[in-house]
């Protein structure tokens, strides 16, 4: 049975079909009939010109159809003309009470039109400061989530913050650590209920790896897991990595992660806690994680937050920090990524998150000073890269380039590359791929698999000896190379 809002304009339709109206003729004349009558033919989520029917209902500013349009089912997030969604439309003409309600429907509230503006810019440039504070910034704590910790350095102690659930609502607690027992003190991991999934100790101080290995022992790569830690503990544990209990059982062996394990998911945290994690376990059984900067890591340390998810930005808020602050050098993460690499080689094999182009190679530097520019400059906004950040950190470098994996580099730039890094193979992220496979004569592996679409995608790469295998979440091992 049809819900009574759909029943109730039905009638509507054989009058508004001989009249050929279209949803951008409803917007231009702000006739709400039509738009019922447009509803009951096409339904809550079809287009007509880029116009969606949520998105004409917030501009009408009628709470009660976005409310029934949201109930049909409704996009809330469609986006229409210059990819305006309904909250930046109610935005736009200050309808509090259409705002409030997407907002409490989980409308994304970082989402930018053309113009690159959110619903909160186009408030503000609109002169309904009123809608930007209540209706925005007054609500982002609807969309907090389990989150922490963030180990700062403040005052002489340390200070752990979570967001934890409790009474209903994401909460913020605090634990304060003396400095001499910091090495001792377990910190945890929770679920989105609060549950604990690991505990972790923390270093008093990082160290910085080799650039450079030239043992036999296994290496274990992933790349691009952006905050999906499911994926990222079926992955470990396919490899043999780790265990159910979340412990390194890898032996001597390398875990590579090559790059973007920030932005578009909502584990991110725990993601990073979970390598740190594992880093202490293998080095005290002769093994070694390499974790590799990307893009978004480079992004979220030098203030590019655009791809973040909205819980970071507003747990943030409920610590009383800023989002940049969560990765600051007086916070225990912040110290370790500051440690990181952008490029690596195991034996015969070079780590880079992108690639490299042949631009890049002319600058003739060497593994060390790309490695040693990344952790001095990671943290520099785009407009003061100078001298060695600048190319390192530029669209021809290793976190950006993305000419190997689009094939459009030459058989012999590529030797030349892998020549000067003494490599046979390059292994790369950022650029997405069906499946773990070769290319450029087997000189190229792409790891950049669609984890975010579910186990069916979800790959490793295991290289034992001359032999390189993809891994799927049930462990089993096809041959790439």
């Amino acid at each position: 049975m049809k819900r009574i809002f759909l029943t109730a304009i039905i009638s509507l339709a054989f009058l508004f079909a001989s009249k050929g109206q279209s949803l951008k003729d409803i917007f231009i004349s702000k006739d709400f009939s039509k738009l019922k009558t447009y509803i009951a033919n096409k339904g809550v989520n079809t287009p007509d010109r880029g116009y969606y029917p949520i998105v004409v209902a917030a501009k009408f500013g009628d709470a009660k159809i976005v409310q029934e349009l949201i109930n049909e089912g409704a996009d809330i997030n469609a986006r229409g003309f210059q990819k305006r969604t309904a909250l930046m439309v109610a935005a736009k003409n200050n309808h509090k009470d259409v705002g409030l309600l997407l907002v409490r429907n989980r409308a994304n509230l970082i989402l930018k039109d053309v113009s690159g503006a959110t619903a909160y810019d186009i408030a503000i440039k609109s002169g309904h400061k009123d809608f930007a504070e209540e209706v925005i910034r007054a609500n982002l704590h609807l969309y907090a989530g389990t989150d922490g910790p963030y180990i700062f350095q403040e005052g002489g102690q340390y200070k752990a913050y979570y967001t934890l659930p409790k009474a209903g609502s994401i909460q913020t607690a605090v634990e304060t650590v003396d400095p001499s027992r910091i090495a001792l003190h377990d910190f945890h991991c929770h679920d989105a209920k609060g549950n604990t999934l690991f505990s972790f100790n923390v270093n008093d101080t990082e160290q910085i790896y080799p650039d450079t290995y030239d043992d036999n022992e296994a290496i274990y790569a992933i790349s691009d897991i952006e905050g999906n830690l499911p994926a990222l503990v079926n992955l470990l544990k396919a490899g043999g990595v780790m265990n159910s209990q979340y412990q390194w059982s890898f032996g001597s062996g390398h875990l590579v992660l090559v790059g973007d394990f920030f932005d578009r998911g909502d584990q991110v945290t725990e993601c990073l806690w979970l390598i740190y994690k594992l880093e202490q376990e293998a080095r005290r059984r002769g093994g070694k994680v390499h974790f590799i900067i990307g893009n978004h890591e480079l992004m979220n340390l030098s203030g590019d937050i655009r791809f973040a998810r909205t819980k970071y930005k507003s747990n943030a808020r409920l610590m009383g920090k800023s989002y940049h602050a969560l990765y600051g050098e007086n916070t225990v993460l912040g110290r370790w990524l500051r440690t990181k690499p952008a490029m690596l080689r195991i034996r015969d094999i070079l780590f880079v998150h992108a690639g490299l182009s042949t631009t890049f190679l002319k600058h003739k530097l060497d593994i060390g000073t790309i490695n040693e520019t990344m952790m001095t400059s990671i943290d520099l906004p785009k407009e003061k890269r100078t001298g060695l950040a600048a190319k390192v950190l530029g669209k021809e470098g290793p976190l950006w380039y993305r000419g190997i994996a689009r094939n459009k580099i030459a058989a012999s730039e590529l030797d030349a590359i892998l020549s000067y890094y003494q490599s046979k193979t390059i292994i790369i992220g950022h650029t997405k791929v069906d499946n773990i496979e070769t290319t450029h004569s087997g000189k190229v592996i792409n790891l950049d698999v669609p984890h975010e679409k579910g186990s069916k995608y979800q790959q490793g790469l295991l290289i034992n000896g001359n032999t390189f295998y993809s891994v799927n979440t049930t462990g089993r091992k096809t041959t790439v190379k």
